[in-house]
């Protein structure tokens, strides 16, 4: 019975959390509730056209995924490694530092994936709040440039 109450009590303390509706403007270096996501995908391709990296305190995870022309028979790859305490403050700090640029992006730069260019996507979500930018594969955005950096070296440790 007892398990029974702390199990509601559990459930109803996420309910109530879940419900709140805030805009992250400037998420603190130390909080260690950041995750951070990176990926790109090209539409007219074969093999792992979308690929994604998923970043938060302690794990990194690293997904491939085909579709289209040839691709469509390949399974999902995951990959799954740790970051390094120092990486993930660099990135904690990066994320603090330039959240209020990357805020104000609009949600669409340029035009991503036209002549099958590429595209490529930033996405930071701390407690709940989720902020997504999607731009053209390479692009330089100064705005967010030491953010896109550090994530864009996590993520070339998987594609080699």
């Amino acid at each position: 019975m007892k398990t029974l109450v702390l199990l509601f009590g559990i459930l109803i303390a996420t309910a109530i959390g879940g419900c709140r509706n805030e805009q992250i403007t400037n998420p603190p270096a130390t909080s260690g509730n950041v995750i951070v996501r990176n990926g790109t995908s090209f539409g007219m391709c074969a093999g792992y056209c979308l690929r994604s990296l998923q970043i938060d305190s302690t794990n990194l995870l690293y997904t491939k995924r085909s579709w289209g022309r040839g691709g469509g028979g390949l399974p999902d790859s995951l990959f799954a490694d740790t970051i390094p305490h120092d990486q993930w403050l660099a990135l904690q700090q990066a994320v603090a530092a330039q959240y209020a640029a990357f805020a104000k992006l609009d949600t669409v730069i340029g035009c991503p994936d036209c002549a099958d260019g590429g595209a490529e996507w930033l996405e930071i979500e701390q407690e709940g709040a989720v902020r997504r930018v999607t731009f053209e594969y390479g692009a330089d955005l100064p705005e967010i440039k030491q953010l896109l950096g550090i994530v864009r070296g996590i993520r070339q440790r998987f594609e080699k």
